[in-house]
């Protein structure tokens, strides 16, 4: 579709939600959210909309258009920028729902004091990057123009300095991508697209704007969330850039690598994001992803993690587990472990553990991938399996519907259905078994509180995982007789 045939249509009356969104339960923040703001914008009078929609919640679009109305009243000009811009083209022209997000808005042609003054008739403006000039309306980012002029090295080796007479062109010369350097004029409709943005996007291609891609060394793991998420094509120039940005690849924050590994993993492709980075040297600069091209497993964990994203789990948490665990779970184990599937569970826990320390988070991955070859071991032997040893894996393992999740995207789809039927069957599959006993049974039947107490529970559970013992009445003999 040519640029500006955008055309107008009717507000909708209900927050458009994905559906794995609606199953979850979940919803976007709106305006509604804060009852200050709330009041004011019920009083605006309502805006006509336009087929391309950044701002999909309707009392929020209300709020950026009489903001837009207000900044022009003053002299400047308010634009939507950024992600949400880049994701209405993309949903206009795929047809795709598009999912609500914070929304960013650029003001040009105001000094700060000028745009908190108009800001303070809608509410209470908070000022939270005084350095960039960055104001909160609620949820709502407002922000002046600025220029970048790197001094240091790594992602935060810049100044800043706000520029309000910046024209929009020159603002989004700083812009990493160039569907990132897409803006829309809520007033007009507008789309003001200096680099071509929606040209790329309609292409597939993913092209930096400029030679400023090359101080911030992000913008490469930001490069293959955006393969993975919108199954887009790198321009080979942007590419060639991305290889030299490698040797500072270990100046970025944990924080923020994980937050674009994590974007990564949830994308649709997740496997062309990582058959990137590796293509552009940085899959051997974050160790100890780079032994999989050695092992012989690179491609092979590309296409686990395509199947993983084609069945992925509502269950957000679930998901990330999973997917982590399939990036990991051909990697070989370190050369001092003679357990293979132990050693590479714990080469999983040692690539998470350099991203997050997220409570729990890489114990769960190590458990699952260092448990998949038992859970495929036992579904091999099938009719053969005593119910304990399933006992026991689920104690082990922690959630046997990972490993179902993880067996299935590895391609080994018998222990995934094997594991899934017989887990349920015996009501372990999300969780392990309820004990037999527990400590309240030893002191009703006469026991005296203190430390034998959960020794004999150890008994018990072992005796279990063992097959010598598998009734309540059983575990309660067994206890009593130590």
């Amino acid at each position: 579709m040519p640029e500006g045939t955008w055309r107008a249509v009717a507000t909708p009356t209900t927050l458009r939600r994905s559906g794995a969104q609606q199953q979850r339960g979940l919803r976007q923040r709106t305006v509604a959210d804060h009852p200050q703001l709330a009041a004011r914008v019920a009083a605006m009078p309502a805006r006509v909309r336009r087929r391309l929609d950044p701002v999909p919640d309707p009392e929020q679009a209300r709020l950026v258009g009489n903001l837009a109305d207000a900044v022009s009243a003053a002299g400047g000009r308010a634009l939507v920028v950024g992600g949400a811009v880049r994701d209405a083209v993309i949903a206009a022209e795929t047809n795709r729902p598009l999912v609500g997000k914070d929304v960013d808005i650029e003001v040009f042609g105001l000094a700060a004091g000028q745009l908190e003054t108009v800001l303070s008739r809608f509410g209470h403006p908070d000022l939270t990057g005084r350095q960039f000039a960055v104001f909160k309306l609620g949820d709502l980012d407002v922000s002046l123009p600025r220029t970048e002029v790197k001094d240091g090295a790594g992602h935060r080796g810049f100044t800043v300095v706000p520029d309000p007479s910046l024209p929009p062109e020159r603002a989004a010369a700083r812009r990493d991508f160039t569907c990132n350097a897409i803006s829309f004029d809520p007033r007009s409709g507008e789309l003001v697209d200096p680099a071509g943005g929606v040209g790329d996007l309609r292409a597939g291609l993913l092209r930096h704007v400029s030679e400023a891609f090359d101080e911030d060394p992000l913008r490469v793991l930001r490069a293959a969330q955006f393969l993975s998420r919108f199954e887009l094509t790198v321009a080979p120039a942007t590419a060639g850039r991305c290889r030299q940005l490698v040797g500072e690849a270990d100046t970025l924050p944990a924080e923020r690598r994980y937050e674009e590994w994590r974007k990564l993993l949830s994308g649709r492709r997740p496997g062309a994001g990582v058959h990137f980075l590796d293509q552009v040297g940085w899959l051997a600069a974050s160790p100890p992803l780079g032994q999989l091209r050695q092992a012989g497993q690179l491609a092979s964990t590309a296409a686990a993690l395509d199947r993983h994203a084609a069945r992925r789990p509502d269950d957000v948490r679930q998901a990330q587990v999973v997917a982590l665990a399939t990036l990991c779970h051909r990697l070989p184990p370190p050369g001092n472990w003679q357990r293979t599937a132990a050693g590479t569970g714990e080469q999983a826990a040692r690539f998470v553990s350099t991203l997050t320390n997220e409570r729990g988070l890489a114990s769960q991955v190590r458990r699952t991938v260092a448990h998949l070859p038992v859970a495929q071991r036992l579904a091999a032997a099938n009719a053969q399996v005593p119910d304990h040893v399933l006992l026991g894996l689920a104690e082990r393992a922690g959630r046997l519907d990972r490993l179902v999740e993880l067996a299935a995207a590895a391609g080994d789809e018998v222990t995934a259905r094997w594991l899934a039927a017989t887990a349920d069957r015996m009501g372990v599959l999300h969780g392990p078994a309820d004990p037999l006993l527990r400590g309240q049974d030893l002191l009703d039947a006469g026991l005296e509180p203190g430390p034998r107490i959960g020794q004999l529970l150890g008994e018990v559970a072992r005796a279990r995982r063992t097959g010598r013992i598998r009734t309540r009445q059983q575990a309660l003999q067994l206890a009593l007789a130590g």
